[in-house]
């Protein structure tokens, strides 16, 4: 009996910003910084992923207190995955410009990215953006000779039946059937995929 694998994909997405920024400064020490990000969104292997590009200015003008540098920054990306959260006890250090922030929606929803900044002297702001991945949420119920859910035989047959949510006529689907066998589709069958497999 072989295990049935399917993966499904969806193409349609966009990314909007709607960006909030709330500036800090220090005017005693002529100390600005203004939390600041570009935000990129690729499709990779059926994903849609977000790239963070720091756009943050930091100003200090301070003849008296001239040491001060951006210790912290932390990204949040609203779907409930872990925060990012990267430090640096010296300027020298690696900072976020440093290193490839992305990350990987699984969801086709709105989500509200945040990135916190603050520096060694307690400067602190933040950067809000809506990322908006709109789209069909690809969602499928299936049948088999059978009738099991679980395993099928040889000579057997899955049927799967597209109960997608937000369907689009320009949505396309990839099964991967879990034996080399490969298919893709654009919008809904009336009679669903079916598909044979002939080896266990």
């Amino acid at each position: 009996m072989k295990s049935l694998i399917l993966v499904l994909c969806a193409f349609l997405f966009s990314l909007l910003q709607a960006s909030i920024q709330r500036t800090n400064t220090d005017s005693a020490y002529k100390r600005l910084l203004k939390a600041d990000a570009t935000l990129k969104l690729d499709l990779v292997d059926c994903k849609a992923i977000v790239t963070v590009d720091d756009k943050t200015i930091f100003y200090d003008s301070s003849n008296v207190d001239s040491v001060d540098f951006i210790v912290g920054w932390r990204v949040d990306w609203g779907d409930g995955s872990q925060l990012v959260k990267i430090e640096r006890k010296k300027k020298t250090d690696l900072g976020i410009k440093d290193l490839n922030i992305a990350h990987s929606y699984n969801k086709r929803e709105n989500f509200v990215f945040k990135y916190y900044i603050e520096t060694k002297k307690g400067l602190k702001d933040t950067f809000v953006s809506n990322i908006v991945i709109p789209g069909p949420q690809p969602s499928f119920k299936f049948e088999s000779t059978n009738n099991s859910a679980i395993q099928i035989g040889v000579s057997e047959y899955v049927r799967f039946i597209n109960t997608t949510k937000k369907m689009t006529s320009s949505a396309a689907f990839n099964f991967f059937f879990g034996d080399g066998a490969f298919v893709s589709i654009r919008g809904n069958p009336p009679d669903g995929v079916k598909h044979y497999y002939s080896k266990v």
